[in-house]
């Protein structure tokens, strides 16, 4: 009746008043529209195909009994009843309405349930019990004809049913003759050009996968766009015509995007980054806006380019972590204990002081100065150290393992300070991480094959990897370990000649002042070792083994080397990665540059001092100021 199901129950000792019944078939409601004493009439509400309890209540007399041969029960059927509309283009993109019993509520519910029409799939978009609608998909081209009419067959689990139908029709269907161009960055941006036919007046849509192409101009013939970003792939034009679905393009091809992933090389390196890898692929363009990661653990810095290579490498991403007053102290409350005192943290993360005193006065304030031992509370003379303030940060960024302790000075009074441990130590365990080439917001897609690339040097043969671990394996992208055993560390660090007592620091000297590095991991092919000084200088390895390295400090180039600044010392193995600075005592860890007087000149009772600065043929610093 008008779509719906209705059922006639018989029986005995019922009313004739249809308000006093209740009729449940399972959990859907049946409507009664006549009741004599042996008959009840009711309308079914749409329900999900199945089959389930009846059951009557006669609110006046109470539950019906059930029949003695068991339960009674009634069966809704999957069945389809009509559709709208009947016809569209060979192209697909027609919306039809497809009305009948039994489907499923959600799309959720339809599960792996298929609709089909002559054996194109009609992609379903909104469903309840008594309808539902689905885009139809193109007509293959090997089967066409100018007029295909099939029913619409649905199946949903161990069910199936077909009915109403479907006419593919030539005579309703746009045409595409060309598309230009054929290829596109991931990030798109360039015109479209689409030439065709019976595309209409009223401007529809052009979609390249999910995304649509914004468009410029539309007409019967012709239509331009800009072209979506997308990922890599080939991607169909389809142009939907306002009212006649999708235009044919089986006579034109789609756009190419080409980014994409074929080979990295190595896999592995040292837990603390400073490992080259080579990336081979397309589409990467000239790597402006190219980010390379590996998980959440490591970038990899861009250092060279073309569209189907880079080289880049790996950097540690450094923790920031933040300290404010927010514990609270046994006697005076809220604000006066760090909100962590035993803080433990990796090498390169950083810690960041963060305090704001809400009663203050001008003898009251908070600071952060490192100290030797939990017992002290004066600075140590040459940790990190803030000003004293009721508002305040500081940030300190930790590259040696080992315990920082740092202490306050008096926030009042003489008794209350604010003490606290850093301890930074190093990594015990490898991590594994997937890499991720962005080109902005769009990912490369990854190829996936085993290693068999290698990276090279300029001047330097590479001796051959350790073998200490194996390539992590993935089918589906490309894997990079951190490797424990890949990662040099470096013991200690003397200055063996040229060193000065000009400075309180331990490794100070002049411009080729000798150091020595004990540890372990390092080459004994000297060029695999770089001793760095600070961002911007060297101390030039003159020989080497796989437990000591000896150097030459060299303060030349563009920007000599500032004297009396700190110059963090870092190793690189080559192609290992960076070494752990994991010396005792962490100003060893640092050099000093000491100015050298090497000749004056005293004339006319005038003093002229002169001072080479850092350069390859003398020793010495930036000259001192010239005495007034």
């Amino acid at each position: 009746v008008g779509g719906s199901v209705e059922l006639s129950i018989a029986g005995s000792g019922f009313t004739s008043h249809i308000t006093d019944f209740i009729i449940t078939v399972g959990s859907l409601n049946c409507e009664v529209s006549d009741a004599t004493s042996s008959e009840i009439t009711c309308l079914l509400e749409p329900g999900a195909a199945g089959t389930y309890d009846v059951n009557v209540v006669v609110k006046s007399r109470g539950i019906a009994e059930q029949p003695g041969s068991g339960q009674l029960t009634h069966t809704v059927v999957l069945e389809i009843f009509s559709n709208t509309p009947t016809v569209g283009s060979l192209g697909g993109g027609t919306s039809i309405t497809v009305y009948g019993s039994g489907f499923p509520a959600t799309l959720e519910a339809w599960g792996d349930g298929s609709v089909t029409i002559d054996g194109c799939s009609c992609k379903i978009t909104k469903t309840s019990f008594s309808e539902f609608e689905c885009l139809t998909s193109a007509k293959p081209s090997g089967g066409r004809y100018k007029r295909s009419t099939a029913d619409i067959s649905i199946t949903i689990g161990s069910s199936s049913t077909s009915g109403g139908s479907f006419t593919y029709d030539a005579s309703l269907t746009p045409t595409l003759s060309s598309v230009s161009p054929s290829s596109s960055s991931p990030l798109g941006g360039e015109v479209l050009h689409i030439n065709g036919s019976a595309l209409g007046a009223a401007w529809g849509k052009v979609l390249l996968g999910d995304n649509e192409c914004t468009l410029i101009a539309w007409y019967p013939t012709y239509i331009t766009c800009i072209l979506p970003p997308n990922t890599h792939g080939v991607y169909p034009v389809h142009v939907e015509v306002t009212g006649n679905g999708f235009a044919d393009v089986s006579s034109v091809s789609g756009v190419s995007y080409d980014f994409v992933v074929t080979d990295v090389t190595p896999r592995k390196g040292s837990t603390l980054g400073g490992t080259m890898v080579k990336i081979s692929g397309s589409g990467f363009g000239n790597c402006s806006n190219i980010d390379v990661k590996f998980g959440d653990l490591m970038t990899c810095e861009v250092s060279e380019c073309s569209n189907t290579e880079l080289i880049c490498n790996t950097e540690r991403i450094s923790k920031v972590h933040q300290l404010n007053n927010g514990g609270r102290h046994p006697v005076y409350g809220p604000g006066y204990v760090w909100s962590d005192i035993e803080l433990e943290i990796l090498p390169g993360d950083t810690v960041e002081w963060v305090w704001n005193l809400q009663v203050a006065s001008k003898e009251t304030g908070i600071s952060v100065q490192q100290v030797e031992s939990p017992a002290n509370n004066e600075w140590d003379g040459k940790g990190f150290k803030s000003e004293k303030g009721p508002k305040g940060r500081l940030r300190q960024q930790f590259y040696s393992p080992g315990d920082y302790f740092y202490s306050s000075q008096p926030v009042f009074g003489k008794e209350l300070f604010m003490k606290g441990k850093i301890q930074v130590v190093s990594d015990t365990e490898d991590s594994t991480s997937a890499l991720s080439v962005m080109m902005e917001d769009i990912p490369a897609a990854q190829e996936v094959v085993a290693d068999t690339g290698s990276v090279a040097y300029d001047g330097c043969a590479l001796s051959p990897g350790s073998d200490c671990i194996a390539d992590p394996v993935s089918s589906h992208a490309f894997l990079f370990t951190m490797a424990v055993c890949l990662t040099p560390s470096v013991s200690s660090v003397v200055i063996s000649s040229g060193s000065s007592n000009a400075s309180a620091m331990p490794i100070s000297g002049f411009n080729g002042a000798g150091l020595i590095i004990e540890g372990s991991g390092f080459s004994d092919n000297s060029c695999q070792n770089v001793v760095s000084l600070g961002d911007n200088h060297h101390c030039v390895v003159t020989s080497s083994s796989t437990s000591q390295l000896t150097c030459t400090v060299d303060g030349a180039g563009e920007t000599p080397m500032p004297s009396l600044k700190e110059q963090k010392i870092a190793v690189t193995v080559r192609n290992s990665g960076s070494a752990l600075m994991a010396v005792s005592d962490p100003d060893t860890a640092k050099f000093y540059l000491v100015p050298k007087v090497t000749s004056t000149n005293v004339k006319n009772e005038e003093f002229n001092a002169a001072a080479t600065t850092a350069s390859p043929s003398t020793e010495g610093g930036v000259a001192p100021e010239k005495p007034s």
